[in-house]
């Protein structure tokens, strides 16, 4: 069975925190189970993301994106992500050579 669920981010006011979070999870939408749009002014980013067992959603948000996204953001940012089985609502921290800024 294949689980469906969807992120949406905070209100996103720097735009180099826009560009790096565009980057990170705009690309994404290349695999069969991720849209991605982009809404509102200031920007949120909000897509869908699947996987193949209940809660993977949440596995994959926090295994593959939020590393990068420590790495690369300038402020912290907030993604909630809505699974078919539960929810969570990250907060990402940028990260200066691994530490919290």
């Amino acid at each position: 069975m294949s689980e469906r669920g969807t992120f949406v981010t905070n209100y996103i006011y720097c735009s180099k925190c826009y560009d790096v979070a565009r980057k990170i999870l705009e690309p994404l939408c290349d695999r069969a189970e991720l849209g991605f749009k982009i809404i509102a002014k200031p920007p949120i980013i909000v897509g869908e993301i699947g996987g193949l067992y209940p809660g993977e959603e949440l596995d994959v948000f926090e295994s593959e994106f939020l590393p990068e996204l420590e790495k690369e953001l300038c402020h912290e940012m907030r993604i909630a992500v809505l699974a078919e089985t539960g929810e969570r609502i990250f907060t990402i921290v940028p990260k200066i050579n691994g530490l919290p800024a």
